[in-house]
């Protein structure tokens, strides 16, 4: 794998606890990633636990080395919970975040 490959994944959204994450990403990625960076896409995640985004962040970054977390279209309970994860394990310089696009269709 070359240096600075970004690898992405897309989270289901029946993740719901850390050990369900943990072994989900077995089977998903390396368990060494410090050659990569790594895309977490939160598309199909309605409803995220705050452990379930805790545990992105510390399995990707502080147990398998990642340089670089990136989680795209998060809603906006995953923003916040991302944001309350990267303070808790100061790595902010590590983690970027992007939220999915908004509707263009109104119900009412």
């Amino acid at each position: 794998m070359s240096a600075n490959a970004t690898l992405t994944v897309i989270a289901p959204s029946s993740l719901v606890t850390r050990d369900e994450v943990r072994d989900w990403l077995i089977g998903k990625l390396p368990d060494e990633l410090s050659a990569s960076s790594i895309e977490v896409n939160l598309e199909q995640v309605e409803v995220p636990t705050p452990s379930v985004i805790d545990e992105f962040v510390k399995e990707i970054l502080t147990e398998r080395h990642a340089p670089k977390l990136i989680f795209t279209n998060a809603n906006d309970r995953a923003m916040t919970l991302i944001e309350r994860s990267i303070q808790t394990r100061n790595v902010k310089k590590l983690v970027s975040a992007s939220t999915r696009p908004k509707s263009r269709f109104r119900f009412w």
